[in-house]
Order: C-alpha cells, then sequence, then structure tokens
C-alpha cells in the first residue's frame, strides 16, 4: 500500500468496501485548499495566494496566529480550527454566528469553547469587547455554560473574525463588489466584470463564468431594508420558496463553480492522456490502473492538477493523494 496523506486510518467501512479489480489498484488525488486558493486567487489577495505558491499551508498559518504557536498538519484540531476560520470568514461568517456554530459542533465531531490560551495568543481585552457586546453576551449565554466561559468565547471568536478581515481587505472588498453585481443584475446592467482580472461577468440569467457557463439566480429581486437592498432569488418554483442572497453568499457560488471547473476540466484532461477516471468526491479524483503502473499515473495526476486553467494562469494549484487496492482516500 502507498498513500501519503493517511495511512490508511480512519476509513469508513463504505470506502474500504469499493475495490479495484485483482491487480489494480484505485488512484486518488485530491486538490489541495481548492476552495481557499480560489477565492484568494479571485480576491487578489495576493499575500495569501504567494502563501500557497511558496507552498506553506495556509489553514495552519491562519490557526498558529490564534493560538499563537506554530501550528502544523499533525495538529489535527488546531489545523481544523485554522481551516474553519479560513473558508467560514473567507466567505462573510461573521462572529455571532462563527461562536454559535463553533460551541454547538457544527464545525466538527465535538463542540469548542475558546478560552485563555487563544485569548491571550490573540492579545485579548475583555473588557474592551464587554464594553460593547454586554447585552448580546447576556442574551446569547447557553444553559449550563457559566458567564465567564461564554463572554471569554465570544470575545474571542469576534476578535478572529476581525483578525481575518483585517488580515485579507481585498477578501473583503470582493463581497462588496458581489452585492454591487447582484444590483447591476437587478437593474438590467449586463456586461459588469469583476473578479481577477474581471473573469466573472453579469448577465440576463446572473453570471457568466470564464468558460461560458451560467450561474443562474432565477427572478432576481431586490428590497430595501433599512440603509441596504436585500435580494433573494427563487429556490423553489413550485412552493414558491426564495433564498436570500448578499456579497459573501454569491462569493461562495462563484468560488465553488470555479472550483468545480478546475476539477472536471482536470478529469477532462486526464482522460485525453489515457487515465482511466472512474470517479470523483468532492474535490477528488479517482482512476484505476494496474498496480504496476500506479506510480507513473499517480505522477501524471500531480501534473495535470498542478497545472492552472487559462482563466487563472497564476493560480497556484497542488494535489496529494495515494493508491491502494481499496478506496481508502
Amino acid at each position: 500500500m502507498h498513500c501519503d496523506r493517511c495511512g490508511g486510518t480512519g476509513i469508513s467501512a463504505l470506502r474500504r468496501a469499493i475495490m479495484a479489480p485483482p491487480g489494480y489498484v484505485i488512484v486518488v488525488r485530491d486538490l489541495s485548499a481548492i476552495e481557499a486558493r480560489v477565492n484568494f486567487w479571485l480576491a487578489e489577495q495576493n499575500n495569501m495566494v504567494e502563501t500557497y505558491r511558496n507552498g506553506e499551508d495556509a489553514y495552519c498559518k491562519m490557526a498558529s496566529t490564534v493560538f499563537g504557536k506554530p501550528v502544523d498538519k499533525k495538529q489535527k484540531k488546531e489545523r481544523f480550527l485554522g481551516k474553519t476560520i479560513t473558508l467560514g470568514a473567507g466567505y462573510g461568517l461573521g462572529w455571532k454566528k462563527f461562536q454559535g456554530m463553533l460551541r454547538i459542533g457544527m464545525l466538527g465531531d465535538k463542540g469548542t469553547i475558546l478560552g485563555d490560551e487563544i485569548a491571550t495568543a490573540l492579545g485579548l481585552y475583555p473588557e474592551q469587547f464587554l464594553s460593547r457586546h454586554r447585552q448580546y453576551v447576556l442574551d446569547s449565554q447557553p444553559p449550563g455554560v457559566d458567564y465567564a466561559t461564554h463572554m471569554l468565547h465570544c470575545a474571542c471568536a469576534e476578535r478572529i473574525i476581525k483578525t481575518f478581515r483585517d488580515n485579507n481587505d481585498r477578501v473583503v472588498a470582493l463581497w462588496k463588489t458581489c452585492q454591487e453585481a447582484l444590483s447591476h443584475i437587478v437593474c438590467g446592467n449586463y456586461g459588469f466584470q469583476f473578479g481577477n482580472s474581471g473573469i466573472i461577468e453579469t448577465c440576463a440569467e446572473g453570471l457568466r463564468l470564464p468558460n461560458g457557463m451560467l450561474m443562474r439566480y432565477v427572478e432576481l429581486r431586490s428590497r430595501k431594508e433599512g440603509k441596504y437592498n436585500e435580494f433573494s432569488s427563487l429556490r423553489d418554483r413550485q412552493k414558491g420558496q426564495r433564498e436570500k442572497l448578499y456579497g459573501g453568499k454569491v462569493d461562495e457560488n462563484i468560488v465553488q463553480a470555479l472550483a468545480r471547473i478546475v476539477l472536471t476540466d482536470d478529469m477532462l484532461n486526464m482522460r485525453k492522456m489515457g487515465i482511466r477516471v472512474v470517479h470523483n468526491v468532492h474535490d477528488e479524483i479517482l482512476s484505476v490502473c494496474r498496480e504496476n503502473e500506479a506510480a507513473a499515473v499517480y505522477k501524471q495526476m500531480g501534473e495535470i492538477m498542478a497545472t492552472p486553467p487559462r482563466w487563472a494562469p497564476d493560480l497556484p494549484l497542488a494535489s496529494e493523494g495515494g493508491w491502494d487496492r481499496r478506496y481508502i482516500k
């Protein structure tokens, strides 16, 4: 067996039930942090793009900032928090929602309470936080959690989100541009281009992606809510259900669509090279080959997945994985 990521541990029985025929192996490669890479590239957040270009782990980098000490991939819990912050905050996640998601375990197997260690690393002064948010802390205090613990948890969550936004101003600016794009669509101003090199364009259906595919926002509407416009599109025509849209959500839609284009183009290019692609799971591509060809196929797949698309020639890409008789990721 060869697997440079997981070593075959912690794999579900369902995955292990998927097997290659005798004499063959399943070769797996996963696009590394593809959403974060695309989001930073799209926003032209060049300091973070360079982080990936230099082969650094942005999730570990974020976690190191939060914990005030170096974090590497072996520290899975800390790195997972760094990943959560990078992806969630990258799409406009607010600190109030963030603290709740952490506490009830929506971001992992168990709930996480941010405490003294992180507060110290962040240079936090709880008194300053309370001067602004005392009532929120009182109103949101969950049963079974004492006031001081909940207050510190909320204060840490606020500082983490603020730290991300302060360090990634171009991403924050992209949310505002995405919000502006919704206004252009509603007003019939098609052809408004935005994102890195203007690769996204407004059109009658919604947004046009760089490969010509459309992201449709059906019956997009806006209404004035206080100082701001609120946008929504039709989600279910039969039930008349509508979905709220905002800058961060549109950014997420675009990034996930672009990441999908990268993945499917890689699959097509692999097939052109004679690699037998059999499946994909999220950002993973699976192929099957003879056992004695595994190393060569794995290398070929890696070269293809490291090649940026024509519309993003400076997007740093990477992948990792391995091969085995069974699908062990």
